[in-house]
């Protein structure tokens, strides 16, 4: 398991992910005739982020500045494994449970969206992940704090890479992505698909993203990520209009462990991440294995913990092609569509100064996130594993190695004592998180005259919607 999943995370997220050649449309970027088609308000987003920390290194973060999250454990054992966190936070907050989130606009350069991922830690599905050309006042989101073991690792100055599960993108009702006895590696390849085809960004699409700026430390090169994406806008030219689209992602998981199954998206109960049994992946491995070789669990079990998102994105705006406007007498037309939970406030508001919509989606402090619903844990097979994890074992070279046996040997090391029991269960297969991707109802295809935020009270999702801006 130990090994399995450092080898898998190798292959889930790469720095350069490859592009969609037939999702392609005309570049959004800024031009002397015009504002970019999709952007955050430079000085909100800027005000909101605030000055960037300085100084960090992959060991002040990450724990290590040689290993890679997980694989770390097959050099060191796991007594000695420093690298606690997947994603860590550039600037934590409080108890370092979260960090901070910021915000850039700029440009998709390359999207994939994939599905194999490392399963105990995506409950929503393998991710949706693109690399973004950052407008210039953002420039600094983009670092590598390492060099990277692979030729080619690291990504070039101003641009980041964003992540987030294809779970929690808008997905039409009635899916069915996550069924009674799916594994995860079939939830993963279903959510992919299934996302509503709308909501899928494009290579070329002008963007405004918000995220945790965070380490990947399942790279050696170290570098910064907005990761999970929580909010983002995208757009580009249709015609003689700019329609974008937009969402805002209700859940993080927390990269803590709790055995309690029935708290894992309780996110209306703060109290769960900090409570005596939640444990980080290092030591929870531990407990994984000691509950199966106790008899509390027949399988191993990693069930990890959801919080919710609750900072509002800066104002956004949504402009008219360059170059479109007829002549003095023409008028901006701004349409709109939103399905929103109670609570969300939203305002789309026309400047035909400026040829663009600005737009406002704000939680309120009053704002009640809904708990995460249709919780299942999913299997996920050893050959799955194993027929994923070969090619990209710790060190390199892609040589074959045996999971269940790097599994006994830990063990062998601090409880030999347990080894026999643990021998009869490990055939079984691992059991993670998984809960079913968010769903919005339709929207219809952007067009003039609609004016419109529906709210959905049974909707997880805060909000989802698109505007289309364009001159008569």
């Amino acid at each position: 398991m130990v090994v399995a999943a450092a080898a898998v995370l190798a292959s889930c997220s790469s720095t350069a992910p490859k592009a969609a050649p037939a999702q392609t449309s005309a570049t959004g970027a800024s031009s002397a005739t015009g504002p970019p088609l999709v952007s955050f308000e430079t000085s909100a987003a800027l005000a909101a982020n605030g000055p960037l920390a300085t100084g960090q290194t992959a060991a002040s973060t990450c724990g290590s500045n040689r290993s890679g999250w997980l694989a770390e454990i097959a050099k060191v054992g796991l007594s000695a494994a420093k690298v606690s966190k997947h994603w860590a936070f550039l600037e934590p907050l409080g108890n370092g449970i979260t960090g901070r989130q910021l915000q850039g606009s700029g440009t998709i350069t390359s999207i994939d969206v994939g599905n194999v991922d490392v399963p105990f830690d995506h409950p929503f599905a393998g991710d949706m992940s693109f690399n973004e050309k950052l407008d210039s006042p953002y420039v600094g989101l983009s670092r590598n704090l390492g060099v990277g073991l692979t030729p080619g690792e690291g990504d070039p100055r101003g641009v980041v890479h964003d992540e987030l599960m294809t779970g929690l993108m808008p997905h039409p009702v009635g899916n069915g992505s996550l069924g009674a006895t799916s594994t995860w590696p079939q939830y993963a390849t279903n959510s992919a698909k299934t996302v509503t085809q709308a909501f899928v960004p494009r290579t070329g699409d002008r963007v405004a993203v918000m995220g945790y700026w965070v380490v990947d430390c399942g790279h050696t090169d170290f570098h910064t990520e907005l990761h999970s994406v929580t909010f983002m806008a995208y757009g580009h030219r249709s015609g003689s209009a700019t329609v974008a689209h937009a969402f805002f992602n209700p859940y993080e998981e927390a990269q803590l462990y709790n055995p309690d199954l029935a708290l894992a998206g309780l996110v209306s109960d703060p109290s769960r991440l900090d409570a005596p049994a939640t444990q980080n992946i290092l030591k929870y491995l531990v407990t994984a294995i000691v509950r199966v070789a106790s008899g509390q669990d027949k399988q191993a079990t990693l069930p990890v913990l959801v919080e919710p998102n609750l900072q509002s994105p800066a104002p956004w705006t949504v402009c008219a092609p360059p170059g479109t406007r007829g002549g003095r007498h023409s008028r901006l037309s701004v349409s709109y569509r939103f399905s929103a939970r109670p609570g969300v406030d939203i305002s789309v508001t026309g400047d035909p100064a400026t040829g663009c919509a600005q737009v406002t989606t704000t939680l309120p402090k009053a704002y009640r996130p809904a708990d995460v619903p249709g919780q299942r844990e999913c299997p996920t097979s050893w050959s799955w594993l194993q027929a994923n994890a070969l090619a990209y074992a710790p060190g390199g070279g892609g040589r074959s190695f045996n999971l269940e046996q790097e599994i006994l040997d830990q063990v062998k090391q601090v409880a030999p004592q347990l080894v026999p029991r643990l021998e009869a269960h490990l055939s079984q297969p691992v059991l993670s998180t998984c809960f079913p991707p968010l769903v919005v109802p339709d929207l219809g295809t952007p067009a003039a005259g609609h004016h419109s935020v529906t709210r959905s009270p049974s909707q997880a999702m805060p909000f989802a919607g698109w505007v289309r801006v364009t001159w008569n």
